[in-house]
This record gives C-alpha cells, sequence and structure tokens, in this order.
C-alpha cells in the first residue's frame, strides 16, 4: 500500500511540473521585445505579490500578458540553457517574483549579485506559487 502511494505520489510530481514547464514554454514562445512595450505598472515585489489574494482577481485579470516593471531585492539568480532567471524576494514568506530574463540581457545580469535592488520589466503571465514575468529586462535607474 505505501509503495503504491509513493508512486502515484511520484507520477503526480512529474505530471505538476512537466505541466509548470509546458506552460513556461507556451508563455514564452515569440514574445516581443520587452525593450519596446509600454509599461502597464510599476510596483515594488511586496505590492506585487500582494496582490494575489482572492480579492484582487479582477485587478490581477487587468495584468495578464501586460508589461509590468517591478523593483525589488535580488534572492537568487539562475542560469539554464544560457538563459538567467532572477528572483526577487517580497516580505510574503516563500512568495517571490520569479523574471525570466531575455537573452540580451546576460551582460547586464552577470553583473548583479544577489541582496542588490533591481528594477526589471517583464510580461506578467501569471502565479503558481510565485508572480512568473517573462522576457525581462533590467532598467537602469537613470532611464526612470
Amino acid at each position: 500500500m505505501r509503495d503504491r502511494l509513493k508512486k502515484s505520489g511520484f507520477i503526480i510530481t512529474i505530471i505538476l511540473i512537466t505541466c509548470v514547464m509546458m506552460i513556461l514554454i507556451y508563455a514564452n514562445r515569440n514574445m516581443p521585445d520587452t525593450r519596446f512595450i509600454d509599461t502597464h505598472a510599476q510596483l515594488t515585489s511586496n505590492e506585487f505579490v500582494s496582490l494575489f489574494d482572492d480579492n484582487n482577481q479582477p485587478q490581477i485579470q487587468g495584468l495578464v500578458d501586460k508589461a509590468i516593471e517591478v523593483r525589488g531585492v535580488l534572492k537568487k539568480i539562475t542560469l539554464k540553457e544560457g538563459r538567467y532567471s532572477l528572483l526577487l524576494t517580497s516580505n510574503l514568506k516563500d512568495r517571490y517574483v520569479l523574471c525570466k530574463m531575455q537573452i540580451n540581457q546576460n551582460p547586464n545580469v552577470v553583473e548583479l549579485a544577489p541582496g542588490q535592488n533591481v528594477i526589471v520589466k517583464g510580461i506578467f503571465k501569471g502565479v503558481l506559487l510565485d508572480a512568473i514575468l517573462l522576457n525581462c529586462i533590467i532598467i537602469d535607474d537613470n532611464d526612470l
């Protein structure tokens, strides 16, 4: 019985991971260059993440597929298949903003370090556990 439960749990986990990957791949195809898209909203990572409760669903739906600028503290930088991702912290435990960067941003990302304040602009795709921004670019404070 325990073996059957372990196998079922493993299979469900694999299915969920596959679904998340498929969503990210689907959402990231043929995305326009974010540098040339008008910004729809400017928020801190705390403000952005705090929107994701049941009371703000209409407001969140209005942000999907729009360019959002988010200012926050960099928690982690990862590199996978030649593309960087940034994880920005929030004041809610285990809630982050995940920014999958445009490839042309790689030279800018290598200059960043965890703990640094950053401003990113990306296309908001939705929320799983974290808010997901795709095709992100780094916004220089001098550009504001």
